[in-house]
């Protein structure tokens, strides 16, 4: 299963003599400042494709990378932020989600019916072409609860749910 990268940088707890002042504490300074940036890079990596793919199926290739970009230097900057959300990627997703909802490049679309996050869904499996367990990573969410949201879209034939709105 693949699991949503935090963000988290693992702490080890320091040795007392690398707790000092002057040289040594700006010297962690740094060093977590590139533990930081090292992180957010990872995390830009991981994520970056799967927000591209999904940015240019709402917007088109245009304008999609324009606020792609935005949003990332928006992560960049309230980095510290997200890292204290419950789910970092989910955090992310969110302000990517309502980016691309808010640009005037949107058009109208049908999924607009739905709500946002179960459009998403649709969209990453869909039209982006994600695996469930990707798309979910993608969403910050566990997949258990992608498929949920995902299977209000699109029951599995013969389960026993309600037609979804975009059955096959």
């Amino acid at each position: 299963m693949i699991t949503a990268f935090s963000g988290r940088v693992p702490h080890a707890s320091p040795a007392p003599e690398a707790c000092g002042t002057g040289a040594a504490a700006r010297t962690g300074r740094k060093d977590v400042r590139a533990a930081e940036q090292t992180a957010r890079t990872a995390f830009k990596a991981r994520f970056d494709s799967a927000y591209r793919q999904y940015a240019a199926v709402r917007l088109g290739d245009d304008d999609a990378g324009d606020v792609v970009e935005a949003v990332w230097k928006q992560i960049e900057l309230g980095w510290a932020g997200l890292l204290r959300c419950p789910s970092p990627a989910g955090g992310a997703w969110t302000l990517l989600s309502r980016a691309v909802h808010a640009s005037p490049a949107r058009p109208p679309s049908p999924l607009d019916k739905l709500p946002r996050p179960a459009a998403d869904a649709f969209l990453l499996r869909h039209c982006v072409g994600l695996e469930a367990d990707r798309a979910a990573e993608a969403m910050g969410m566990e997949p258990a609860a992608f498929e949920s949201l995902y299977r209000s879209v699109v029951p599995r034939p013969g389960s026993g749910n309600p037609p979804g709105i975009f059955d096959r």
